[in-house]
This record gives C-alpha cells, structure tokens and sequence, in this order.
C-alpha cells in the first residue's frame, strides 16, 4: 500500500523544478495558472503509477475527484461553457482510470509505455503533458522500475 508520502513529496519537489525550469528555459511567460497546472500534473503524475493499489492515496483521491469533475464537465459541456477538448481529456482520463483498477500492482502502470500512454488526453495541453511524465518518471525511479512495457 502507498501512503503517498515519499512519491508525493518527490512530486511536489519535480512540480517546483519543473515550473521553474519551464520558466527559464522558455521564452514564453509562464502565466500562474499554467504553473499551477504544471505543478499539480506533476504531483498526480508522481501518485498515479500506485491507482491500481485499492488503498493507495491516489486511488482514494480519484474516487471522490474523477466521477465528480466526469460530471460537472459533462454539465458545462452541455451548457456550452467548455472547451471540446477539456471534455475529451477528463472523459478519457476517466475511462483509463477505471480501466487500470483492475490490473495488477507494478505491471502497465509502472512501466514507461504505460505512463506515457496514459498522459495521452493532456497533449492538449504540452506544459501538462511535461509536468505528468516528469511526475511519473520519478515514481518510477523511486520503486527502482525501468521497464519499457
């Protein structure tokens, strides 16, 4: 079981590395909420290889956050309020994330096919897509796991 702890205090340390390398490194303004969002894909990359782990805080997180946000979305999208895209990523993130509870610990979720797979509905978005698979990656180097597939 993961508490969260070492791999979320990973993320949140990738999260602050990666918002200021995105903000040096570019010639682009990195406006707050980008940053934010930068960070936050981070830290849920770094949390999310343990979603197949019932009583992981990921797991716990999602149960509670993806149904909800699955239908304030579908709300907003109906009302004319949101992006087609917005609604693509959250719907497709959904899907996938009940579709992994039912694989075994350490096996698609904690391989780098696996993850980059994953990330897949935030290419919408680059900065997300970055701060995901940089979150990710250190989860993986943390359980030691460098499998390809």
């Amino acid at each position: 079981m993961s508490d969260g702890g070492t791999h979320g205090a990973a993320g949140i340390f990738m999260g602050l590395a990666s918002v200021a390398a995105i903000a040096v490194s570019t010639e682009l303004t990195l406006d707050p909420l980008t940053a934010s969002g930068v960070f936050l894909a981070c830290w849920l990359g770094s949390l999310f290889p343990d979603v197949d782990t019932r009583l992981s805080t990921i797991r716990r997180l999602l149960d509670i956050a993806i149904p909800a946000a699955t239908f304030v979305l579908i709300f907003v999208f109906l009302t004319g309020m949101a992006e087609v895209r917005l609604l693509f990523a959250v719907l497709a993130l959904s899907l996938m994330y009940f579709s992994v509870q039912f694989l075994k610990h350490r096996k698609f979720t904690h391989t780098i096919i696996g993850l980059v797979l994953l990330g897949v509905p935030l290419l919408g978005w680059p900065f997300l897509y970055v701060g995901w698979l940089v979150g990710c990656a250190s989860h993986l180097i943390l359980d030691r796991e460098f499998k390809l597939l």
